[in-house]
């Protein structure tokens, strides 16, 4: 699959906002504070929805266009966000201990 091909529009996994699941998990106080890094985070909403909550996010992605999205989006919503435009394999930024990983 081309994944920029598939950012060209609205990918049928992009619902614009974040997903159920993890509102749920928040409002249940499952999720709290801490490190969270979303992997495949596409244009960014759940990245979005754990910062507004507390949490230290990075979200990655290999698709440029989607990360500059997310980009703007997390400027909208004032929250501080490390986006990065990377492969997982090839991200060497370990050095942190992670909370949650969202895939």
């Amino acid at each position: 699959m081309d994944w920029n091909e598939a950012y060209e529009g609205t990918p049928p996994w992009d619902i614009g906002h974040p997903q159920s699941v993890f509102e749920a998990l928040i409002k249940d106080g499952e999720i709290t504070h801490g490190r969270a890094l979303d992997i495949g985070c596409g244009r960014g909403d759940n990245a979005i929805m754990l910062a507004i909550n507390g949490c230290d996010v990075t979200g990655i992605d290999i698709v440029e266009d989607a990360i500059t999205d997310a980009k703007t989006k997390s400027i909208i919503h004032h929250v501080k966000v490390n986006f990065v435009v990377e492969m997982l394999y090839r991200w060497t930024d370990f050095s942190w201990r992670l909370n949650l990983i969202s895939l």
